[in-house]
């Protein structure tokens, strides 16, 4: 005789095993996404240089990256190996830690040089009139 309920074992029997397989890699799958969402990183938003949270890879059909802040700063406005860093992307471990790496990043920017103003210089008219008068004007003013 068998023991009751054996049947019903022996048919589930074959699923357990999987089912636990395939929870563990979605639990695992899980955790590794929820730790890519604590990263942070230094990159370029295609234009300026910006912070992401996440990881600079993607999945099918899973982003692992969000845009956090667009710090407007022209990644052609620095020097050529920081654009090379931002491009390549710079690990940060945290928002503030992010945020740091982009303020050295400006601190390096140079800063603008102003276009010198020219000095003023007289007009030809107003020369003319202060020059001292021709020839012909003092020669018409003798016959007189």
């Amino acid at each position: 005789m068998t023991p009751a309920g054996s049947g019903t074992w022996a048919k589930v029997k074959p699923w357990v095993l999987p089912l636990i397989a395939l929870l563990v890699v979605a639990g695992a799958a899980w955790g590794a996404y929820r730790w890519t969402q604590t990263q942070y990183y230094v990159g370029s938003d295609g234009i300026d240089v910006a912070i992401y949270q996440g990881i600079p890879q993607d999945l099918p059909f899973i982003q692992l990256e969000t845009l956090i802040e667009d710090t407007g700063i022209p990644v052609a406005t620095l020097e050529p190996y920081q654009q090379q860093r931002i491009e390549d992307t710079i690990r940060a471990g945290s928002l503030e830690e992010a945020r740091e790496i982009v303020e050295s990043l400006t601190v390096d920017i140079p800063e603008p040089t102003p276009e010198p103003t020219p000095e003023p210089t007289s007009s030809p008219s107003a020369s003319a009139s202060t020059a001292a008068p021709s020839p012909e004007a003092s020669a018409s003013g003798r016959d007189g």
